[in-house]
């Protein structure tokens, strides 16, 4: 976990002055930011700030992580369970672009589910995973069909690849223009399967 949040860190730094050179040379930036005084932290703006934080995620699960676990069950088990159900139809039809990243169509699924909010990502692998009980939990299922190097391609193209909804509807209503929002779907899908895919074949070789 330490790595994935260090990779984000570096890779969003590197491509915001990748961006910035290409895009946006020679154009000033009009943002001004107001930094606040620095001080103490106080036990009582720690509590309020975690509370919000914690408040905001459990209305995020409530509405829209719930809604899209619903609409994913209805998906894999009609109009029959498993891999004849509309959300296997649905990764099978996109299972020719990853193959070379070696993708299930449970995993290509969960990607599609996953623009929605990227914790939907783990329901969804739990539900398609989960409807082979027969071999063990969802967790079991999962350690023997995919392979470590898969694993780590698939973490790695989860962080890069398209953001969530709600962050594509910030972009759209701070530049507005939709030129923004399918830059960024397409050059974030662009470069999270250039990655995923290096890392696949670099831990294919180890």
């Amino acid at each position: 976990m330490f790595f994935f949040y260090f990779f984000s860190i570096v890779f969003s730094v590197l491509w915001a002055i990748l961006i910035t050179r290409l895009l946006f040379k020679g154009e000033p930036s009009t943002m001004i930011m107001e930094l606040p005084r620095y001080r103490k932290p106080r036990v009582s703006s720690i509590m309020f700030y975690t509370w919000n934080k914690g408040r905001h995620f459990l209305e995020k699960a409530g509405t829209i992580i719930l809604g899209a676990s619903v609409v994913i069950w209805m998906l894999s088990y009609f109009p029959a369970e498993g891999s004849q159900s509309y959300a296997a139809m649905i990764g099978r039809a996109l299972e020719p672009l990853f193959i070379p990243l070696g993708f299930s169509w449970e995993m290509i699924s969960s990607l599609v589910f996953g623009v929605a909010a990227k914790e939907v990502i783990v329901s969804s692998l739990t539900t398609f995973y989960g409807n082979y009980a027969v071999m063990g939990s969802a967790m079991e299922v999962m350690r023997v069909a995919i392979s470590p190097a898969t694993a780590f391609s698939f973490l790695v193209f989860v962080l890069l690849y398209v953001p969530c909804l709600p962050t594509l509807a910030v972009t759209k209503n701070e530049t507005g223009s939709y030129r923004y929002v399918f830059f960024s779907v397409i050059y974030s899908l662009a470069v999270a399967y250039s990655v995923a895919l290096a890392v696949r074949v670099i831990g294919g070789l180890l």
